[in-house]
Order: C-alpha cells, then sequence, then structure tokens
C-alpha cells in the first residue's frame, strides 16, 4: 500500500465533534496524517441529542472540494452521512475523476447513536454500481440488514465482497464479544474484541477514519483494520463519559 500525508472526510458536521466530519480530522491528526474536510450536512445535536440537520447537495460538497484537490494531492477518503444515494453515485465519481486511483471508505450512516433516523429504506439495483466504486463498505449488522432486508448479514458481505472488502462491524452486538468480520474477496477474517464498559458518541466515525489513516500510512488493510479497532479501543476508555478523548499518551489509559 502506497503512503500518503493526507486524508479527506467527507461527512455531517456535528458540533459536539464527536462524530462526523470533525472527530474523523481529529482522528486523522492523532493518528498522524493530514486532516481535510467537507460537510455533506449542518447537524444540530450534542453527544446526547439528535434535534435535526439541514442537508448540503452535491454541488456544494464539489464547491468544497474543489479548493482542496486544486491545491492539494488526496489519495485517502472516507464517506459517511450523505443525503441520498444520488449524492453519494455524484460524490463517488467525482472523487474517481479527480484521482482514480483513490482509496475510498464507506461509512454508511443511517441513523445517530441518539436513534434519529436519516434514511429508510434498502438498497435497489440501481445502487449497486457503488460497490464497484469504492474499496471498503463499512456497516454494522444492523445497517446491513437495512440496506439488504430479508438477506443474512454475513453472507451478503461475503457476496459484497466481491466488489470491495467488506467490514462487519459487532460493536452493537448483543454478545460479550466485540468481534469485527473483514470480507475480502469473498475470505473471511474474524478480528477478535472484547466489549469494554464504555460507549461513546461517534465510534463507528471514529473506526473508520482510523482505518483509512493507517491505509494512508502504509499498513495493508488487514493489519489498518485491527490497529484501528486498538485505537478504538483507548479511544472508548478515555473517559466515562459519551465525548471520548484522542489524546493517545499511554499512561491516559493505564
Amino acid at each position: 500500500m502506497r503512503k500518503s500525508g493526507s486524508c479527506l472526510s467527507i461527512a455531517g458536521l456535528d458540533p459536539s465533534g464527536g462524530a462526523g466530519m470533525l472527530a474523523d480530522i481529529k482522528t486523522f491528526e492523532a493518528l498522524g496524517v493530514q486532516g481535510f474536510g467537507a460537510s455533506t450536512a449542518t447537524t444540530f445535536q450534542n453527544e446526547h441529542t439528535f434535534y435535526g440537520l439541514e442537508w448540503l447537495g452535491f454541488n456544494q460538497i464539489k464547491e468544497q472540494l474543489d479548493p482542496l484537490f486544486n491545491t492539494h494531492e488526496i489519495s485517502f477518503a472516507k464517506i459517511g452521512l450523505v443525503e441520498s444515494w444520488e449524492c453519494l453515485q455524484r460524490t463517488l465519481a467525482y472523487l474517481r475523476e479527480r484521482n482514480k486511483d483513490m482509496v475510498i471508505v464507506w461509512d454508511p450512516i443511517l441513523s445517530s447513536s441518539s436513534g434519529y433516523q436519516f434514511h429508510s429504506g434498502g438498497a435497489d439495483d440501481d445502487c449497486m454500481n457503488i460497490f464497484e466504486s469504492i474499496d471498503l463498505f463499512i456497516p454494522n449488522v444492523d445497517e446491513m440488514l437495512e440496506l439488504f432486508p430479508h438477506t443474512n448479514a454475513h453472507e451478503k458481505g461475503k457476496e459484497l465482497s466481491v466488489d470491495c472488502a467488506v467490514l462487519l462491524k459487532g460493536g452493537h452486538n448483543r454478545s460479550d464479544h466485540s468481534n469485527d468480520i473483514l470480507f475480502e474477496k469473498e475470505v473471511a477474517k474474524v478480528l477478535t474484541g472484547e466489549r469494554l464498559k464504555y460507549d461513546k458518541h461517534g465510534t463507528g466515525c471514529v473506526l473508520s477514519a482510523a482505518i483509512v489513516a493507517h491505509l494512508a500510512m502504509g499498513s495493508n488493510l488487514e493489519e489498518s483494520c485491527r490497529q484501528a479497532k486498538s485505537y478504538l479501543n483507548k479511544f472508548l476508555m478515555s473517559n466515562s463519559s459519551l465525548l471520548g478523548s484522542h489524546s493517545l499518551q499511554d499512561e491516559t489509559y493505564s
């Protein structure tokens, strides 16, 4: 995997900084890579309650991205919350146009951690080309089943991995562990994890951003996922509140 000094987050703006673009950039820079961001929505929330949002369409996203690509070489990107399938497809096409070799990770955000529903309804046939345009898809089990009803989440992850790698997150499962499953070309690998005592706002954002950062630093996909999982555990245990700390000095977590 090539190395790059910068990563891009295309995600919602969470004023609390716990999730979305701000959390992504905090994660990027805590791990030593330059973080850039473009907002897809302005949200009205804190770490406890989601009150609403105003969407930004593709043209507004593009207006934010053009100056960045005109000045910087960006080879790694993460996409989070977006308004629609059409907006996601147009954003992916734009990224490929600006850098055909860009590594793109999609973390589907269907609802907030406080329960606000952004989207409902599953993916249809017109959306399936999205998986050919990305490198890694990172749903949790609930998101996978919402996007693909009447399927088995693990079997669907294996099926989708023909086109792109899939990391099926286990953090929301009702189990005594927090194992994730990485599917690459229909081969499944279990990434083991313990269930920790603290929860945090924005854990999915932090995990996916950490994966992107480690990819940008040259780690392969499996190692990037394992390192990101370790980063997330330290983030989860950084304090007892819903807003975690990205100051990852070892003594903080002893």
